[in-house]
């Protein structure tokens, strides 16, 4: 075999590989020349190894150096890109973090919007904010009055003549009221209420419900002065507008309704009591001119204790929130009052305490409201419970009048009508609600009576109902069917009762309230 002879134009491993080759196949065959191969194979490597590379160029290298510092100015461009990149991050969180700083001293002016409770209109950092409620109540009332063996009296007992009978019905407005209600730097709080429906004697135009200005201390003490709820009956003071039928009528000859004056009330206990003392210029007075009352103050206190619950589980009369577990609370009521309706009063004879529903053991029938002249002295009790859609409310209302002679005069009606200078005068109401569908269909009940000391004409009312709430008190559909066996204590153009006459009274009721 013969050697290659281009071995220099062999890479440095094919020269290898082929002298191992041939020095294998020396050994094979012919081991004498095998050692003279290894030799002359020995002499050739060192050769073979230093074979060197050809040289590069000038321009080779100079491409070669254009490329590295082409590369070079793209990691500093990538390098500087990184770093602009921080930067920029960290400017805009800079910019940012101010905004906000500034933000917040210098917050957008005001905000609104809806709530369970109704529209708002605030500011942002809340030292400022107006709640804007509504009720509007549309009604249809039938009342079918039939005449009874009761007689309508002039106050001294004389007969007034026959009471009147017949049936009537018609459509009415029995609130539209709006409420403009809030607070000033937390602490100076106010309301505005007046309704569009008004009282017949309003003639329909607006009329001023709850206004006020008070102060907030804490919420156990708050202050208030200017036109308030008198704080007695619940029907009045706390459920008005969500009763299961309307507000008993027998409550009627015990409501202060509302008046102006002062008063502080709170809440105690985390929620679990509430109170409201009242100074005020008596019942009804809350539209009375100075001038034209003897200004006798009247004295009213309430308070509620939620012994399961909350109080606020029931500024309301149904069950509506479902409760799993048995709430209840019981609450207690007085109050005092004089009045002087004598002609020669300074500057003027009080009429506001006027006493209806009063009747004598030889009466005819139940006497015109008393306008009264003297102490009076009143006391209320009321006990709530709710469970799994079941509602009871129930109240017990007393008071004792007390007559004095009017100023410059022989003739005292009060003593010639009762015999006596001094008279108490009971009410009692029970009603249950009950969900049939929750939160939607309820059916209700209730009974309520009327008695007076020494009378024997007692008032009695029946009432069963149907309510569907659309969307809770905001929304609800009630009616109810009333039925006044013996006669009537009072006229009630609400209720659609006539003194003294039996009645049946129809009523349904569209509520819309934010």
């Amino acid at each position: 075999m013969r050697m290659p002879l281009s071995v220099t134009t062999l890479t440095h491993a094919q020269a290898c590989r082929t002298i191992s080759q041939y020095a294998g196949t020396c050994n094979a065959r012919r081991p004498w020349r095998w050692a003279a191969r290894c030799m002359l194979a020995a002499l050739v490597m060192p050769t073979l190894t230093s074979v060197a590379k050809p040289q590069p160029t000038l321009a080779q290298l100079q491409l070669e150096i254009n490329t590295l510092q082409h590369d070079v100015v793209a990691l500093q461009q990538a390098q500087s890109n990184r770093q602009f990149d921080a930067w920029q991050a960290d400017r805009i969180r800079s910019i940012a973090a101010a905004a906000i700083a500034a933000s917040l001293r210098h917050p957008p002016p005001i905000t609104a919007g809806y709530r369970a409770e109704g529209f708002f209109i605030q500011s942002s950092d809340r030292s400022f904010q107006l709640n804007i409620n509504a009720v509007l109540q549309v009604r249809y009332t039938f009342s079918a009055d039939e005449a009874t063996g009761y007689q309508n009296l002039h106050l001294d007992g004389t007969p007034a003549g026959t009471p009147s009978a017949g049936d009537a019905s018609g459509f009415g407005l029995r609130r539209a009221r709006l409420i403009l209600s809030g607070y000033l730097q937390h602490s100076l709080i106010y309301s505005f209420a007046g309704d569009f429906a008004g009282f017949s004697s309003n003639a329909g135009n607006f009329q001023i419900q709850d206004t006020w200005l008070g102060w907030r201390f804490a919420r156990w003490l708050k202050l208030r002065a200017g036109a308030m709820l008198v704080p007695f009956t619940r029907y009045e003071y706390i459920a008005s507008g969500t009763e299961l039928p309307e507000y008993p009528m027998i409550a009627e000859p015990f409501d202060a309704i509302s008046s102006l004056g002062i008063d502080a009330m709170g809440l105690l206990n985390h929620n679990h009591i509430s109170y409201n003392l009242q100074i005020n210029n008596g019942s009804r007075a809350k539209f009375g001119n100075p001038l034209t009352l003897d200004n006798r103050l009247g004295f009213y206190g309430r308070v509620q204790l939620a012994g399961a619950g909350t109080v606020a589980d029931f500024h309301d009369s149904p069950d509506l929130q479902n409760h799993q577990h048995l709430v209840w609370m019981i609450a207690a009521a007085a109050g005092f009052e004089s009045q002087n309706s004598s002609a020669t009063a300074y500057p003027a004879p009080q009429k506001t305490l006027q006493i209806p529903g009063l009747s004598t053991p030889t009466g005819a029938g139940f006497y015109p409201p008393y306008v009264a002249n003297g102490n009076l002295y009143r006391a209320a009790s009321d006990l709530h419970a709710k469970y799994r859609g079941l509602a009871f409310n129930g109240a017990v209302y007393l008071q004792q009048i007390n007559d004095a002679l009017p100023a410059g005069q022989t003739t005292d009606l009060f003593r010639q009508a009762f015999g006596r200078s001094s008279l108490w005068q009971l009410g009692y109401s029970a009603e249950l609600g009950q969900f049939i569908v929750p939160h939607r269909w309820e059916v209700v009940g209730r009974f309520d009576q009327l008695l007076n000391q020494g009378g024997n004409k007692t008032c009695q009312e029946y009432t069963v109902g149907l309510n569907y709430y659309l969307y809770g008190e905001h929304a609800k559909v009630q009616s109810a069917v009333t039925y006044i066996p013996n006669g009537a204590a009072l006229t009630d153009p609400f209720a659609g009762t006539v003194a003294n006459t039996q009645d049946i009274i129809g009523e349904i009721q569209v509520q819309l309230k934010f």
